[in-house]
């Protein structure tokens, strides 16, 4: 009876240990439990029936440029937006603008590269009655050649951005100011002098009729005192400067904040208060510095695009997007 037990036993250990075995290797070859999918930010396409302005650009990201293929002046549509061109940027990776309205003085928007030439050639005779400032412009030397070479030209620039980069400012300048800053001395205390630049201050918070048929926006964002231009006619041009414009790489409208130098909250607010504006904000044409132009089918479509972007752009707030700075090791004290 000891005899038979003893195998007994030692088959029972032997099918044990082949059941441990089994389990052991089906579990090594078992598919690992799936994460959860990682949450991927909705792109909603540009509405049916708009169109994009492509530049020829590089395919390389490093070199991208928005400027013309032959680095001159060009229409951006001669057919639907006669006398608004399209002008290399002092900086390669922007485009600056020229509006030539039938009935008042030319408005160059931006800082384009400085050749009076361009002004010639499409038979403007007196000098452009202004350069608007969108954004911040690092450029001082190109801003200096226009403002010399156009003595009466009057750049339009918002107080928050006036005296940051290598703006300098000039007593004929348009300062567009947001009603809670402060705008130096007591009335009391200025001099007649100041009392004349005083004039040339929009103190409010806008928007603000820069000229009869163009129209300013504070949209703090990319700089804090960003702002978006609007030209009344063909059903509406909208200058965004750097705060949205076609991103072909997305396929969308974006407001590229990778790039935001001021704040991402901001840009989302101001996208969706651009988007909400009232009725006499009405546009059909996104036409920017940093990305590419945009013509939508109606004023419906071009504000439904804005709050898409809006939406996308909210995705990056809080996050800490810009690149750091190097830090340097603190020299050894002294012994």
């Amino acid at each position: 009876a000891c005899g038979r037990t003893e195998p007994r036993a030692m088959r029972r250990r032997l099918a044990a240990t082949a059941v441990v075995q089994v389990v052991t290797v089906g579990l090594a070859f078992a598919p690992a439990a799936r994460a959860p999918p990682a949450r991927r930010l909705r792109r909603e396409a540009l509405p049916e029936g708009s169109q994009v302005y492509r530049r020829d650009q590089s395919s390389s990201h490093e070199e991208e440029t928005n400027e013309t293929s032959s680095g001159e002046m060009s229409l951006v549509d001669e057919a639907k937006l006669p006398g608004i061109y399209s002008l290399p940027h002092c900086d390669g990776m922007l485009t600056s603008h020229l509006v030539v309205p039938e009935d008042e003085g030319a408005v160059v928007m931006g800082v384009p590269k400085p050749k009076r030439e361009w002004i010639r050639s499409v038979g403007i005779k007196a000098s452009p009655s202004m350069m608007v400032l969108t954004e911040r412009c690092e450029d001082g030397e190109a801003q200096l050649k226009w403002v010399k070479a156009f003595s009466s030209m009057q750049r339009v620039v918002h107080r928050r951005d006036a005296g940051r980069g290598a703006y300098r400012r000039d007593d004929k300048d348009l300062l567009l100011s947001a009603g809670n800053d402060l705008l130096g001395r007591a009335r009391t205390q200025m001099t007649a002098d100041d009392i004349g630049r005083e004039r040339t201050r929009r103190v409010d918070d806008g928007p603000w009729r820069i000229s009869p048929s163009f129209s300013a926006r504070w949209s703090p964002g990319y700089s804090l005192g960003s702002i978006v231009v609007r030209y009344a006619a063909h059903g509406g041009v909208l200058f965004t400067g750097r705060t949205c414009g076609f991103d072909p790489r997305g396929g969308d409208l974006s407001a590229f904040p990778l790039e935001t130098d001021h704040s991402v909250q901001a840009l989302v607010d101001s996208l969706r208060s651009l988007a909400d504006a009232p009725a006499e904000w009405d546009f059909e044409w996104i036409i920017p510095a940093r990305g590419e132009a945009i013509h939508f089918r109606d004023a419906r479509d071009a504000r439904q695009a804005l709050r898409d972007a809006a939406e996308r752009t909210k995705a990056f707030v809080g996050k800490d997007i810009r690149p750091q700075k190097p830090t340097t090791a603190a020299p050894p004290p002294d012994k």
